[in-house]
């Protein structure tokens, strides 16, 4: 939340990171007067976040969050 320099943050290929990191993230992007405004987009892909957690975190962020299809992250 108190980022100041980080504007993008690609956050691939990790299996731990599921829907409750994601929702945390989006939080991070999208909840409370401390909302991080520095941080233009997370993207993420490869990890283990459900389908409906991808669509809540997109809507919530207003696309700060982006998922990339796993043929991307295999490249």
């Amino acid at each position: 939340r108190s980022n100041s320099k980080l504007q993008s943050l690609w956050v691939l290929g990790n299996r731990e990171i599921g829907d409750a990191g994601a929702r945390s993230l989006a939080a991070a992007l999208s909840e409370g007067s401390d909302v991080n405004a520095t941080l233009d987009r997370i993207y993420m892909g490869g990890n283990s976040i459900s389908s409906e957690c991808e669509a809540e975190c997109v809507r919530k962020t207003n696309g700060r969050i982006v998922f990339l299809p796993d043929e991307f992250i295999d490249m």
